[in-house]
């Protein structure tokens, strides 16, 4: 919030790692759209098709990160969300993660400051109902006292693993939206889709958010606001790069501007949990 307050009152006055799954990658469909197109329905499958971007067999956790990378404008290293989602994901599995750490906690390292990690922790009730009742009471009390995301790890009726990120913490409706993989596509947990697939929460990773590149005003969000905000810190000669920087190049300056407005444009098309925020 300090950032928007100095914002105000300028108004008033006018990793490395050496894992590399490029065998197990497939380049087709989805995957030559940009990354930030193409988040919400990744999948975890080897055979690509129209909702397919860049396949890591295993890599149903990676793509789960990958997404709260998407989602959060993380900087990564040699590719943006503007990138190809084949060009992203494999700079991401290459960077982002490691197979011999738990991955969440080299993700959290490796974009560090802009996120903490923060526990995993299992989930102990029986039935899949409880399940997700227990996963949503968790996320809503972590949600009072920090901005985070999360990733839930699930059985399958098959006897499979998946994860899934959460998309929005609902309130309201009491209920996880997310952002699934797969081939269909869950939009919240507990929902027809769910049901059918047996879904049963097992873990959750959760992760502190402490800065968006991007996100002026402090929301966790990029909209339309952020790039008029940004515009007055130009003017004002106020830098602070650790969110200022939405294209990541160490400047700030009107590419920046130009970057936030396009960042907001896409995810407004992509995320209708998303979309009665972005002006």
């Amino acid at each position: 919030m300090k950032f928007l307050a100095i914002i105000l009152t300028a108004a008033v006055y006018v990793c490395i790692s050496p894992f590399s799954a490029s065998a197990a990658f497939e380049q087709g469909g989805a995957a030559l759209v940009p990354a930030i197109d193409a988040f919400s329905t990744w999948t975890q499958f080897s055979s690509p098709d129209t909702q397919t971007p860049a396949i890591d067999e295993t890599g149903c956790l990676d793509y789960s990160l990958a997404k709260i990378a998407v989602r959060y404008n993380l900087p990564l290293e040699d590719a943006d969300v503007f990138d190809s989602s084949y060009d992203y994901y494999t700079e991401f599995v290459e960077n982002a993660v490691h197979p011999a750490y738990t991955k969440a906690i080299y993700f959290s390292e490796y974009f560090a400051p802009y996120v903490r990690f923060i526990e995993h922790i299992p989930i102990t009730a029986d039935s899949a109902g409880e399940s997700w009742q227990e996963a949503y009471a968790y996320c809503r009390q972590m949600q009072q006292d920090i901005q985070a995301a999360f990733v839930l790890e699930l059985s399958t009726s098959s006897g499979s693993s998946h994860f899934v990120s959460v998309d929005t913490v609902n309130e309201t409706e009491k209920r996880l939206y997310l952002y699934d993989s797969g081939d269909r596509f869950s939009e919240y947990l507990g929902d027809s889709v769910s049901e059918s697939r047996g879904y049963h929460v097992e873990s959750i990773y959760t992760i502190e958010l402490l800065a968006m590149p991007g996100d002026v005003d402090g929301d966790f969000q990029i909209t339309w606001t952020d790039s008029f905000f940004l515009g007055l810190m130009c003017g004002f000669g106020i830098e602070d790069l650790s969110v200022c920087d939405a294209n990541h190049d160490g400047v700030l300056d009107e590419a920046d501007i130009t970057y936030i407005e396009a960042f907001a444009r896409h995810m407004q098309v992509q995320s209708p949990e998303l979309k009665s925020s972005i002006k």
